[in-house]
């Protein structure tokens, strides 16, 4: 297994993408997740990609704070749809009717912040996934672009940045 140290990214290791421990606070409480930068262990690390965690980090108590509001306005409007696959005794359970953004992360959890390899240089992209209850295979994934939130569905959005 290769390790690194990126003049942006810090110690990585190779395991079919760069990787290290990343800690984020969401839902009031610090989580450490994986920050993954995707790419050939021969390859290096685009600017581009540096580039995106930068703006990352410049904004991230904002981005954080937009994802938690989008995470409940997208819970709120999928939820029926959301339920629809689930047995009527799972639901209470895995997917209770939530209104606060504390309530929404008794149910979620971020997992991973993701940074795809990118050969637009004037796009920063990254996508943060999310493991949850009621889908513990899939989970959610939150996609951005420029900083901004472009897209919240299933994780494998952010698979394709």
């Amino acid at each position: 297994m290769e390790m690194i140290e990126d003049k942006v990214f810090g110690h990585l290791k190779y395991d079919c993408d760069w990787e290290r421990v990343y800690s984020i606070t969401m839902f009031n409480r610090e989580t450490d997740i994986y920050l993954s930068i995707t790419g050939e262990e021969n390859e290096e690390i685009q600017d581009t990609q540096r580039n995106a965690f930068l703006q990352f980090q410049a904004n991230k108590d904002k981005i954080l704070n937009d994802s938690e509001e989008k995470l409940l306005e997208y819970y709120i409007q999928n939820y029926d749809e959301l339920a629809y696959r689930l047995s009527d005794d799972k639901i209470e359970e895995v997917l209770p009717r939530v209104s606060t953004i504390g309530e929404l992360g008794k149910i979620m959890e971020p997992t991973m912040l993701v940074f795809q390899r990118n050969f637009d240089t004037n796009i920063n992209k990254f996508g943060i996934a999310l493991g949850c209850k009621w889908d513990d295979e899939a989970g959610i994934g939150i996609r951005f672009k420029n900083g901004e939130i472009v897209k919240i569905g299933s994780d494998d959005i952010i698979l394709g940045l």
